[in-house]
């Protein structure tokens, strides 16, 4: 619950505050991905929790659905711009760039924080060259 309530709460809300679509969707994979380098706890909480069903559940599920929502949503937002090919659909488009994100917890080495920027410039990069065809 530390986790969610100062880790990825906070998160979320910053990104919620940021207005521009794209500006959004470039903090939310910098940031996500720098999270998940920065807070060895959230492998837990992204691979474990969700299949207990215990008392907090759904305290827990909520703000990654959230999460997961908001991410679509800023996708749909730069797809509505006409910035995004009208083949991308937002809900797979957020699940992708959540999976890229969230696989890092199996690879990253928690003892290479000096890794963490690179890390999170190149998630930005994979994700914008996967949904523009190029860096945004």
């Amino acid at each position: 619950m530390r986790s969610m309530d100062k880790v990825l709460r906070p998160y979320i809300e910053k990104a919620s505050a940021i207005k521009d679509p794209n500006e959004r969707l470039i903090f939310m994979i910098r940031e996500f991905t720098r999270m998940i380098c920065l807070n060895p706890d959230l492998r837990i909480l992204i691979h474990e929790t969700m299949s207990i069903r215990d008392q907090y559940f759904d305290e827990i599920r909520k703000p990654w659905k959230q999460h997961y929502i908001l991410l679509r949503d800023t996708i749909q937002e730069v797809k509505s711009s006409g910035k995004l090919s009208s083949i991308v659909e937002p809900s797979r488009a957020a699940l992708f760039l959540l999976g890229m994100m969230t696989w890092i917890t199996f690879w990253f080495d928690y003892r290479r924080q000096e890794e963490i920027d690179s890390i999170a410039e190149a998630a930005v990069y994979q994700g914008f060259y996967g949904l523009f065809g190029s860096k945004g």
